[in-house]
């Protein structure tokens, strides 16, 4: 007889690298390179779990420094893929390691659950904690053509970190919804 394959392991990776001259508020050269990698786990399961690690990383200065813009703007984000935080602040000099697990408790229903801990791409000789977010996701197919999605979060940043966005140790709470249709 064969032998059934009992689980699945997903490896992937990208290299994005950015060049250009921005012109506002003055010109500018803005160059940078980004990179994720990642692993995970599917279990041979009626549920379909899942298991995953991730870690991004975006090269730069902090998004505050206007003398060496360096950064990737809003590269990554902007999605369902990512809540919260990844979608408000500049993706520059950061790095994010991201926990994944998710399962399908019936057909058509997807849950999944993402654990971010984010720190400072470039070693600043002191505190590079940013802080850390929790994103439930929700996916729902209506039908063949009508995808239903939403989610909620919580991102807190470190009682240490220097975020110029939020105060050390205070908490952001989201929520999305949303749909695609297929045509």
């Amino acid at each position: 007889g064969t032998e059934r394959n009992q689980w699945a392991v997903l490896d992937y990776g990208e290299v994005v690298v950015q060049s250009g001259t921005t012109y506002m508020p003055a010109e500018m050269d803005q160059s940078g390179i980004g990179y994720y990698t990642g692993l995970f786990y599917d279990f041979d399961s009626s549920v379909e779990p899942y298991i995953g690690f991730e870690y991004n990383y975006a090269s730069g200065d902090d998004a505050a420094t206007a003398d060496e813009n360096e950064g990737f703007n809003a590269l990554f984000g902007s999605t369902s893929d990512f809540l919260g935080i990844m979608n408000i602040v500049d993706w520059c000099d950061i790095t994010a390691l991201r926990f994944a697990g998710g399962f399908t408790p019936t057909e058509g229903l997807d849950v999944s659950v993402d654990f971010f801990v984010f720190t400072l791409g470039e070693d600043n000789g002191g505190e590079d904690a940013i802080g850390n977010e929790i994103d439930i996701k929700f996916g729902y197919a209506l039908n063949d053509d009508v995808d239903l999605e939403g989610g909620c979060g919580m991102f807190s940043a470190d009682e240490n970190s220097t975020m110029y966005y939020m105060p050390p140790g205070d908490s952001s709470y989201f929520a999305w919804a949303g749909a695609s249709l297929d045509f």
